[in-house]
C-alpha cells in the first residue's frame, strides 16, 4: 500500500438495519480504500464506537428500536466523537428530517436509493473534514516545552 493511499484511508462505521444496503455500501467504501465496520442497530454501533475510534460515521435514520437520530445524539455526547463527521443515509426526504439531523450534528444527509458515485463523493468530503479535524486537534496536543524545528526559506541578498 502506498503512503498516500494509507493517509487517505478512513475508518468508517456504517449503521443500517438493511443488510443488502450494508453489503453494497460497505463494498463501495472498501473498494475506495476505506476500512469499514458494519452494524445493524444503534446499540451495537455504540458498543463498537466505544471499542474503536472512527473517522466517519454513516447511519440510517429509521431503525428499531433506536433511530439514527438517537445514535447521533449519543455519539455527540461522547468526547471522542463530538467532532467526528456523521452523515445520515436514509430514504427520509422531508425537510424537517434533514433539518433535525443537521441540528443534531450531522454533517451530511444522503438520500436513498444509493447512487454509488454521489455516495463516494460525499464520503470523500466527510473524510476530508475528518482529516482537517485531526490535523487541527493535534496542534492542541503538542507539549510547548518540546524542542521545535522550524524551516524558513531565506534569500540572501548581500553580504558585507
Amino acid at each position: 500500500m502506498e503512503i498516500e493511499e494509507f493517509l487517505n484511508m478512513a475508518r468508517i462505521l456504517l449503521v443500517d438495519d438493511d443488510r443488502d444496503l450494508l453489503e453494497i455500501a460497505s463494498a463501495l467504501l472498501v473498494h475506495a480504500g476505506h476500512s469499514v465496520v458494519c452494524r445493524s442497530d444503534v446499540l451495537a454501533a455504540l458498543d463498537q464506537a466505544r471499542k474503536q475510534s472512527f473517522d466517519v460515521v454513516i447511519t440510517d435514520a429509521n431503525m428499531s428500536p433506536h433511530s439514527g437520530f438517537d445514535l447521533i445524539r449519543s455519539l455527540k455526547q461522547m468526547s471522542d466523537y463530538e467532532l467526528t463527521p456523521i452523515a445520515m443515509l436514509t430514504g427520509r426526504r422531508e425537510k424537517r428530517d434533514v433539518e433535525r439531523a443537521i441540528s443534531m450534528g450531522a454533517k451530511d444527509y444522503i438520500i436513498k436509493p444509493l447512487e454509488p458515485a454521489r455516495f463516494l463523493e460525499k464520503v470523500a468530503e466527510l473524510v476530508a473534514q475528518s482529516d482537517l479535524i485531526r490535523k487541527t486537534s493535534r496542534f492542541a496536543e503538542v507539549d510547548v516545552r518540546e524542542t521545535a524545528l522550524c524551516e524558513v526559506p531565506l534569500v540572501l541578498v548581500s553580504l558585507s
